[in-house]
């Protein structure tokens, strides 16, 4: 439907929607079935943001046209220009805009629930439209992404989020822009650097021009060479006249006041200016800032809605497919078998055995976020050499090299980490496990098949043998 002339006499603030007009953002949401452009007319900039980012944060209005209707006095915010579809623009091209946006939102059956839905319909209905950061000193990261914010909320870091994303090519990657180094400890981005003693780390260093003696080999300060107009050893008294021949200036041009060390080069410490945390540069993680368009797997999204498995979240986490982790668990049988001497190896099974309540309750859009946050966790959790594979229910890790301690050890890291993934409302993972270790345990199957039949029944539930992705 096309905004006439009536829809811009609107109160000072308000939001139009067809031929209705709420006073809040908070009252049209409520609204469950809406098929017009948004118009919003505020007094302020500040006013103006609050006011979309409650629009954009509920995920059925995601798909919808919003358009600020005029431009209020003052300097405008970064994100007006991510939140909004247009500002002030003449009725003609704001009908024009609108009607491509619906025409888009029109093949999408599909209501959004959640916040990956809500984003995979706002970039359809936006084809061109791309997820670009925006430079903000005061956020944490120096950038943000003002729609994805909205969506989210306070549930999750939105740099996290959308690497997720990204892996499952909801998302792909268009340009990188900058890279953050952040902060080990907090992940701020708001980091000092300073140059430190590379001996006892103390920042309280000073340049200085210093002298060789060749005769004695003393090394020291300039000014106590100084004597009488001229240069002379304080060591050995000799009178120093000709450079390269008396005496020469070292390449250690800086001193610690500290512990009185001569260096040619600082070493460099960062210190971030949120929680205090010190590091050298080299071991802080390194943050890509990159712009963002909709994936294959995105578009898909956008129309069908969240119909991959629950624990597809894993499959990011070292993961092959079940047909190769069988046969590479073959492999692992014929080398214990060649080798039992050297080569040994453990297969850990893990069940969610709530699954099936989690997404009844909680459904699956936010039971599958509860498996995304266990599988971050996961991920640094487990070895590079580690492999994982998946059926709908259960969870195999394959450690080479892991004995029956160590995967007894293994086991209990992994299934602590469920506990970190309790909700306000007390929902959690809860995870059963088994394991099994080859050779301690010599009474086990010699096939991964049977190896990994035996830990299912022992977990419970469906075949490993019938996996589907």
């Amino acid at each position: 439907m096309r905004s006439t002339s009536n829809s811009t006499q609107a109160p000072l603030e308000s939001i139009a929607a067809g031929d209705r007009v709420f006073a809040s953002a908070r009252e049209l949401v409520a609204v469950e079935d809406l098929r017009f452009p948004l118009l919003v007319n505020s007094p302020t900039w500040e006013r103006v943001v609050a006011c979309a980012e409650a629009l954009r944060a509920a995920p059925h209005l995601a798909r919808l046209p919003m358009f600020l209707l005029t431009r209020p006095e003052g300097d405008e915010p970064g994100a007006v220009a991510a939140l909004f579809d247009g500002v002030a623009l003449a009725e003609a091209d704001r009908n024009a805009r609108s009607d491509q946006i619906l025409a888009e939102a029109g093949r999408f059956a599909q209501r959004a629930t959640a916040p990956g839905e809500a984003l995979a319909q706002y970039l359809a209905c936006r084809p061109q439209a791309r997820l670009r950061p925006i430079r903000d000193w005061r956020a944490p990261g120096y950038y943000r992404y003002p729609v994805v914010e909205a969506l989210l909320g306070t549930l999750e870091d939105p740099f996290v989020w959308l690497g997720r994303w990204a892996q499952r090519h909801v998302l792909d990657v268009d340009v990188v822009v900058d890279r953050l180094r952040l902060c080990e400890t907090c992940s701020s981005a708001h980091l000092s650097y300073v140059d430190v003693c590379p001996t006892c780390e103390n920042l309280d260093i000073v340049n200085v021009r210093l002298l060789h003696c060749f005769t004695c080999g003393h090394v020291g300060p300039y000014d106590t060479f100084q004597s009488q107009q001229r240069l002379r050893c304080p060591k050995c008294e000799t009178v120093l006249r000709h450079i390269g021949v008396d005496y020469d200036r070292p390449i250690e041009q800086q001193q610690c006041r500290h512990c009185k060390h001569l260096f040619v080069d600082a070493s460099t410490r960062s210190t971030c200016m949120a929680c205090e945390a010190s590091n050298s540069p080299e071991r802080l993680p390194v943050r890509a800032v990159a712009v963002y368009r909709l994936g294959g797997a995105g578009l898909l999204l956008a129309r069908q809605g969240n119909l991959s498995p629950v624990l597809s979240g894993l499959d990011t986490v070292n993961y092959i497919a079940p047909a190769l982790f069988e046969r590479l668990l073959d492999w692992q049988f014929a080398l214990a078998r060649r080798y039992p001497e050297s080569h040994f190896f453990s297969l850990v099974g893990l069940r969610v055995s709530n699954l099936a309540e989690l997404v009844e309750s909680l459904g699956r859009s936010a039971t599958g976020a509860l498996v995304d946050a266990f599988a971050e966790r996961l991920r640094a959790t487990l070895r590079t050499c580690d492999l994982t594979s998946r059926g709908d229910e259960h969870i195999w890790v394959l450690a080479p090299h892991t004995n029956a301690q160590s995967a007894t050890l293994l086991i209990r890291r992994i299934t602590a980490l469920s506990e970190a993934t309790r909700q306000s409302n007390q929902s959690l993972l809860k995870l059963a496990s088994t394991t099994a270790s080859i050779p301690d345990e010599i009474e086990l199957p010699t096939e991964g098949n049977q190896l990994m039949g035996l830990l299912a029944a022992r977990l419970g539930h469906d075949e490993p043998g019938h996996h589907r992705s």
